[in-house]
């Protein structure tokens, strides 16, 4: 079995926040300091717990979400108290650059908030859903934009080497940066999908 490290860019919290526009609170960001599931970097358990769509891990799951446009160029998912960016970045950007693409956002107050930033793994996987849309990707046709994957803020150490996870909408599923952080990485780019935790 192949243990691997996952190094994540922020302290995931064990509940939501109650919010008075959420219908209902699941639980989805259990505090995590490592997997060590299957032979990648995501549980599979963790997938098949909140009935995540994967298709390696999970084909058969189909997360609820409730998803409202904001007309503003974001969207709104009432079960998880999440708020999105609706189309995503226009071009693809490296791991680095998504980091900058989400302050640029905050300094132009973009949807006038000031708190977007990365998506975690979780946070990504709970957009999958099993249907293809119109594009052919594993999402809700309420977002817009041909962003075919997105990265998240997480990564994970492989023999030493921290390496970018990213979520393809595509594909249906994670999926492992081909060069690592510190050394190919700054030159991979995909896109990126912004998010933000309703207060």
């Amino acid at each position: 079995m192949v243990h691997w490290e996952i190094i994540s860019c922020r302290v995931l919290f064990s509940s939501l926040a109650y919010h008075p526009k959420l219908k209902s609170l699941r639980y989805l960001y259990p505090p995590r300091h490592s997997y060590s599931l299957d032979s990648e970097p995501v549980s599979s358990k963790m997938i098949k717990d909140r009935n995540f769509y994967s298709k390696n891990y999970n084909p058969s799951g189909d997360f609820a979400n409730e998803f409202v446009d904001n007309g503003d160029g974001t969207v709104t998912d009432r079960v998880t108290g999440l708020m999105w960016q609706k189309e995503g970045s226009p071009s693809e950007v490296t791991f680095e650059g998504a980091s900058d693409y989400a302050k640029a956002l905050n300094a132009e107050r973009f949807g006038g908030y000031t708190n977007w930033r990365l998506p975690t793994i979780e946070e990504l996987c709970s957009l999958l859903e099993p249907i293809q849309n119109k594009k052919g990707q594993h999402i809700d046709p309420v977002f817009a934009g041909n962003i075919y994957a997105s990265w998240s803020c997480d990564r994970f150490v492989d023999v030493g080497i921290p390496r970018g996870l990213v979520v393809s909408f595509t594909r249906g599923d994670v999926v492992i940066s081909s060069g690592s952080v510190s050394g190919l990485l700054r030159y991979e780019r995909q896109f990126v999908r912004v998010v933000r935790t309703m207060k």
